[in-house]
């Protein structure tokens, strides 16, 4: 029984081996001749669409059995659905694979394109707000160097300078007679904002090579003794020898006491304090008394010598600066020096001979050492000399700054007087002559009227006389008991022109005409313009009040008179639609653009309702004139 199904297990395995061989076979037939199939299943399906319009099932059959009719006969239907199965298997996996990579790099791609558009969306705004943020700076800059440099502000650093110096003078003065020996601490907060101040200074004026300068070093190597080397002697006697150098550049340099110019006084404030300075010492305390007594108990040669080698340290170092590492770039970038201000704008440069020009700055070296020498005797003076020779530098610089007022406003005086009369001549000069033809007609009973007619009395033999050759058209008669009434304005700015009364006073009897009152005043505009309210009126009449106070105060140049108010009221009059700035404007917009008379003139208009808001005051200075269309009607076309 076992024997009988072992057997019949190998005749399975052997018919299973079998079928698979003619399987392969059948399928590499099938491959070969798929050729063919595939063309003769396109003609089929050609001959079917034209047949039948529903072609679809049929085509699907025929594909069935060119496909799958020879494996029917071989191997049946199971096991043909088998191998269809693992091969559709094999296919969707491969498919589903191959999507999935598809998918994860879609994914990829657009999680990256997101991230590119992020950054450059980011970099883009970055760098539009730093552009827009450093235009923004720009602007700024641009405007506060506008303002800065306006005459307002000007005139506003002028007077806080004028103020912080003179109040310096007397804080100065006052702690040097109380307490002498602390006046270094005043010195120290003094050098500390003038040092701070001149870098700033020098910095944004592109000078900055002038900090360099020996006095900005002597200061310098004050402080560090005071606070740093107090003991030293040798760094004493230089700073003491430095005193006379120091005293002898606020002659050579002309420092002035010119309080309200920051330049000027910040010049003179690097050279006579640390002078006082050294004066006040003899009063000194501590260890500062100890390095002055060890710096004086020296012989006179070791002093000098000290001294002299303190110098140097600058010298050399000043020399290596400006004519050797950086004198390129001080002739490239054109940046003001010392020595370029004695070279070249003094012209010392063109006064020495040929042969020492290309080294003139050996020569302008040799001429400071030449200076510190000079005023290295301060060393050996006595205490009452050194006084003296401080007193007459610090007489020297109150004389420049009193030079420096005098000369400039004098010659100012001079140079608008000058201007003056000459424009008074100019403009008195096209009337001077007919004003006395005029008056002497006038007082003969003869003138001349609008149109060359002449006026003249029928029974003065001079009438009869200027009558010939006139027609009747050309003279005109008067009357016996004619009189003639004579308006002229007050001399004086703005009416620049003759003096009535001077030239013409004997012939009329001259009365000064003072503004009408309130009543009469608005009696009048109430007959020049009727339709306008009376509210109105009365504001107009108060705000001309004001304003000719304040130039009877000689707050405002032109006096407001009642012809500029008249004036106002007909234009209210014909024009009602205008506003309160529109109707000001005529008479205002001259003195509003006085930077002088502006701002008094804006408060009294703000104050009587006028120009209020910025929308106000473009109105009246006529900047919104442009944006109004003007029509113009007839009885048949109108134009706009």
């Amino acid at each position: 029984m076992v024997q009988h199904l072992q057997e019949e297990s190998v005749q399975n395995s052997v018919l299973r081996q079998r079928r698979n061989v003619s399987t392969t076979e059948e399928d590499s037939e099938e491959e070969k001749t798929g050729t063919g199939r595939a063309l003769s299943t396109d003609h089929t399906e050609a001959e079917d669409a034209e047949d039948s319009d529903d072609s679809g099932e049929h085509l699907y059959r025929s594909d069935h059995d060119s496909d799958y009719g020879d494996l029917d006969t071989v191997t049946g239907r199971v096991l043909r659905g088998a191998n269809q199965k693992h091969q559709l298997s094999r296919r969707v996996e491969k498919l589903v694979l191959d999507f999935r990579q598809k998918q994860e790099l879609f994914k990829r791609r657009r999680r990256d394109l997101a991230q590119n558009l992020a950054q450059s969306y980011l970099a883009r705004g970055i760098r539009k707000e730093f552009m827009q943020q450093q235009q923004r700076i720009v602007f700024r800059s641009k405007q506060m160097a506008r303002k800065l440099q306006s005459g307002r502000s000007r005139a506003w650093r002028h007077k806080w300078v004028f103020a912080l110096v003179q109040m310096d003078f007397a804080v100065t003065a006052f702690w040097l007679g109380a307490s002498p020996q602390t006046f270094y601490l005043y010195y120290t907060a003094q050098m500390a904002v003038v040092m701070s101040s001149k870098a700033c200074d020098y910095r944004f004026t592109a000078q900055h090579y002038f900090l360099l300068d020996f006095c900005f070093f002597a200061n310098l190597c004050t402080v560090l003794w005071l606070w740093v080397f107090p003991t030293s002697g040798y760094l004493f006697n230089a700073i003491e020898s430095f005193c006379g150098l120091l005293a002898i550049s606020v002659v050579a340099f002309r420092n002035s006491c010119v309080p309200h110019d920051f330049a000027r006084i910040s010049n003179a404030y690097v050279h006579y304090p640390q002078i006082l300075l050294v004066l006040s010492l003899k009063w000194c305390e501590g260890n500062k008394c100890a390095g002055m007594s060890e710096g004086r108990a020296e012989r006179w040669s070791i002093r000098f010598w000290q001294a002299w080698s303190v110098y140097m340290i600058w010298a050399v170092v000043y020399s290596s600066v400006i004519f050797g590492f950086a004198r390129k770039r001080i002739e490239r970038k054109q940046r003001d020096t010392l020595y370029g201000y004695f070279a070249d704008k003094l012209g010392f440069k063109d006064k020495l001979p040929n042969l020492l020009r290309p080294h003139s700055g050996m020569v302008f070296m040799l001429g400071h050492q030449a200076l510190f020498l000079a005023g290295v005797g301060f060393l050996w003076i006595p205490f009452p000399v050194q006084v003296l020779a401080a007193l007459l530098a610090i007489v020297t610089f109150f004389h420049n700054g009193g030079r420096f007022y005098v000369d400039h406003f004098w010659k100012a005086h001079e140079r608008n007087t000058v201007l003056y009369v000459d424009a008074a001549s100019s403009m008195m000069s096209s009337t001077a002559n007919e004003i006395p033809t005029s008056c002497s007609s006038l007082d003969s009973k003869e003138a001349f009227a609008a149109g060359w007619s002449r006026l003249g009395a029928c029974s003065s033999q001079s009438s009869s006389d200027s009558r010939l050759g006139l027609s009747d058209s050309e003279f005109v008669p008067i009357a016996d008991g004619f009189r003639m009434i004579v308006l002229a304005n007050r001399p004086g700015f703005p009416f620049l022109g003759n003096d009535f009364y001077r030239v013409c006073g004997d012939v009329f009897d001259c009365h000064a005409v003072e503004c009408l009152d309130t009543e009469s005043e608005l009696e009048l505009l109430r007959q020049t313009a009727p339709l306008v309210s009376q509210e109105k009126l009365v504001a107009l009449s108060d705000l001309f009040m004001d304003l000719r106070k304040l130039s009877d105060s000689g707050q405002l140049a032109y006096p407001y008179s009642t012809r500029d108010l008249v004036k106002l009221a007909a234009h209210a009059q014909n024009f009602p639609g205008d506003s309160r700035e529109e109707l000001a404007a005529n008479v205002f917009s001259f003195d509003a653009f006085q930077a002088d008379q502006r701002e008094r003139l804006l408060k009294v208009l703000r104050r009587h309702g006028f120009a209020k808001g910025k929308a106000g005051e473009a109105a009246l200075f006529g900047e919104c004139r442009g944006s109004k269309q003007i029509q113009l009607a007839s009885s048949d076309h109108s134009v706009t």
